[in-house]
Order: structure tokens, then C-alpha cells, then sequence
């Protein structure tokens, strides 16, 4: 019997998969010579009894349809490829299995092939791997007087799910009604989470309008972005070529501190620049904020230490003499505004008013100062203050006697 000699390679021909939108042909690896470990064993012996496992973090399971994926035109189209992290090769779902031996036409015995500790199969057609998680390959031939010749194993793990992305904040954060607000203090961490072949690239256009891979850049600094409502989208793509579709990012950057007003019931007077204050008057304090709102205003009175006020309420200062009121507010973000301070008196009085008289002569006018009671204010009645003349009509009493 003539001893056939054949030469035995496997091909993984990466198929197109519509779920990725992407067309590859022939196979990309990450080594230059695109060769596939496997290890020589009889071929009779290939069954459930001797396929064995490899060592990894991988788990198998259905990959989940979830619809094509549109990739911005901005974002590196995916490439599907065989990938190696050094100790298995991980392979898009839906490659197929392609079994060839060189100088054999199919009529001198057969290639037989067993998949996942399966029974020895005759190789007629391409295999599709559709199951994600690792699979056991074990091949050979057999010719046309039963002879075995040399097998061999070939182990990989098929991943068809791409990354789930996360994201992670840090520093000031707020939310009302749904909105996310954010300041110029906060960062955000992007993160893919891969269960097997890993997170290759992670391409959002959260700092520009432009795609930037930012899968070793870490966390990212919201410093630069204007203030106002923000909309990011980001994806991430695995080490074999499956993209996710895109986390969508949005939240409200608010660097602007809430605006102190300070009112009366009762308006000052300014008298030599100082304002007078009725120590009766009623100060109205407020403070406004458009995006994240007020979480807190803050008052001193006369330097006394800051304190939390509630402006539902109004503040009367009624102690006689000169004061200071100082106010500020903070939003929910932590953005802390300056100090409001208003300056007054409630020691206002009424100033003198003396009285002149004024004699007009042909050349001039002189003026008579008149001296007056002084009454205090808070003694005026209408006792207190004199009596109009009424009989003489201006004119001067008669003296008796005079003609």
C-alpha cells in the first residue's frame, strides 16, 4: 500500500455578518504569517473522551441581536479579525471553519472533523461557528483502507457581542427632574466592558465634534465645555470588530453662581452718600439660579459668621446705629457666588430747620434770623403747637383813650 503523505492547515475565512454592517474578506490576524497553533493526535481517538478544554475567563452564551449599528463616518470603520492575547485566539461569530489538505481531491478517503467533543463528522462544506464562548476543534483524514493519518486539536473562543459601555463621574454632579447637571469641576470616565475578546477602542465626541479614541485616556475633565445643555454619543469596539451601538451622554454644564438680591419694604434715604435705613424696615433676601438651582444663601450681619437663612422669611435689624449685611448663595453644584454686602444707618435724624426772615429794601434784602422753641419731636401734639390769631385780622388793637 502506498503511503500518501498530506499536508493539513486550517482557514478561518471571516464571513459577513449583517448585524455589524461590515464586509471583510479573507482573514486578518494579529501575527504577520496568520499561522493557527493545534497539536498532532490520532485521529481515531477524536471524540468526547479526549477533546479537551483551555483555561480562560470566557463564558459561553447566545450573542443578543440588537439591530445594526450606524457608524459615524468619523469614527475607523471596524475591522473583523482574528485576534491572539497571547494565550488563545478569540474569532467573530459566524467565521467558518474551512478544512483543506493539499494534493487531495476528496476521492482518496475523507477529512474528518469533531466540534466541541461531537462525533467524528465528514468534513463536506464550510463550518459556521455561530455559538458564542470557546470552542475544541480536533481534524484529520482517513483514506480509502481505513488509515488514520495525523490529527490534530485547535482551540479558540467566538465572540459576537460587542462592549457595554459605562460611564463614571466624578466631582460635582446634581439631578432635577431628570436633568443631569455638571460643572466645570466634574470628569467622566468611559468604560468597555467585555467579557471576552476585550475593549479595543472607545470613540466619543464628548470634548469635540470630532471622534477621539479614548480607551487609555482615563478620566476626562468637563472644564472646557461651554456652559448649557450637552449631547455626547460613544462607542466602543471590541478586539475582533464588534461596535456597540452608541451610549448617548447628556446633561446641563453649570459654572454660574446664583445671583443675591437684597430689597425693602421701606426704601433708604441717602443723605452725605450714606444710606439711612428706617430701623422699622424689612429686608427681603433673595437669590436666583437658571440651571442647577440655589441650594443655600448665607448672611452676616455686622461681621458676625455666616449663617444659613431661609428666604421665605424677612430680616429686621432695629438696633439704633451703623451696620452691615453681607449675603451670598451657593447652587446644588456647589458654585459659590460673591458676597452681596450693603452698608447703612438706622440713626437717621431729621436734620434743623431754623427760620429767617427776609426784608426786601429798594438795594437789598436782609435776612432776620427769628429765635424759636425747640420742641422734641416725640412731645408734638396739637396742644403743643399755638393757636392761629383770629380777631384782629392782622390788624393793631385799639388802646382805649385813642381817637
Amino acid at each position: 500500500m502506498k503511503k500518501i503523505t498530506l499536508l493539513l492547515s486550517l482557514l478561518l475565512v471571516v464571513s459577513f455578518v449583517s448585524a455589524q454592517h461590515v464586509t471583510t474578506e479573507g482573514v486578518q490576524t494579529t501575527s504577520a504569517d496568520a499561522e493557527i497553533t493545534s497539536e498532532v493526535v490520532p485521529v481515531e481517538n477524536i471524540d468526547a473522551t479526549t477533546t479537551r478544554s483551555v483555561s480562560t475567563t470566557a463564558t459561553r452564551r447566545t450573542a443578543a441581536a440588537t439591530g445594526p449599528v450606524e457608524v459615524p463616518a468619523e469614527i475607523p470603520a471596524p475591522v473583523r479579525k482574528v485576534w491572539n492575547n497571547g494565550t488563545i485566539d478569540y474569532i467573530p461569530l459566524g467565521t467558518e471553519i474551512k478544512l483543506e489538505a493539499e494534493n487531495w481531491d476528496g476521492e482518496n478517503g475523507k477529512i474528518l472533523y469533531s466540534l466541541n467533543s461531537g462525533a467524528a463528522t465528514e468534513y463536506t462544506q464550510p463550518v459556521p461557528l455561530t455559538e458564542e464562548g470557546q470552542f475544541v476543534l480536533g481534524w484529520g483524514t482517513q483514506d480509502l483502507w481505513g488509515t488514520y493519518g495525523n490529527t490534530k486539536i485547535y482551540t479558540g473562543i467566538v465572540d459576537g457581542t460587542a462592549p457595554v459601555i459605562s460611564s463614571l463621574l466624578s466631582g460635582p454632579t446634581y439631578t432635577a427632574d431628570g436633568v443631569l447637571y455638571v460643572s466645570k469641576d466634574t470628569s467622566i470616565l468611559f468604560k468597555g466592558e467585555d467579557d471576552l475578546a476585550g475593549t479595543e477602542h472607545l470613540y466619543t465626541n464628548l470634548l469635540d465634534t470630532n471622534y477621539a479614541d479614548v480607551v487609555k485616556t482615563g478620566a476626562l475633565s468637563l472644564a472646557e465645555l461651554p456652559e448649557g445643555n450637552i449631547s455626547a454619543s460613544t462607542y466602543a469596539v471590541d478586539y475582533v470588530g464588534n461596535i456597540s451601538h452608541p451610549l448617548i451622554t447628556e446633561f446641563v454644564v453649570d459654572n454660574t453662581a446664583p445671583a443675591v438680591e437684597i430689597e425693602l419694604d421701606i426704601e433708604p434715604v441717602l443723605i452725605n452718600n450714606e444710606q439711612h435705613v428706617s430701623p422699622y424696615a424689612q429686608f427681603y433676601i433673595s437669590a436666583a439660579d437658571e440651571l442647577s438651582g440655589v441650594a443655600n444663601v448665607f448672611v452676616s450681619v455686622d461681621g458676625a459668621e455666616f449663617a444659613a437663612f431661609d428666604t421665605t422669611n424677612t430680616l429686621v435689624i432695629e438696633e439704633i446705629g451703623k451696620h452691615s449685611l453681607q449675603v451670598y448663595a451657593v447652587d446644588n453644584l456647589g458654585n459659590v457666588s460673591e458676597i452681596t454686602e450693603m452698608n447703612f444707618a438706622t440713626d437717621f435724624k431729621l436734620p434743623s430747620a431754623e427760620l429767617f426772615l427776609s426784608v426786601s429794601n429798594e438795594t437789598n434784602t436782609t435776612q432776620v434770623p427769628v429765635e424759636a422753641t425747640e420742641v422734641p419731636a416725640d412731645t408734638i401734639t396739637e396742644e403743643t403747637v399755638p393757636a392761629p390769631i383770629e380777631d384782629d385780622q392782622g390788624q393793631l388793637p385799639v388802646v382805649e383813650g385813642e381817637k
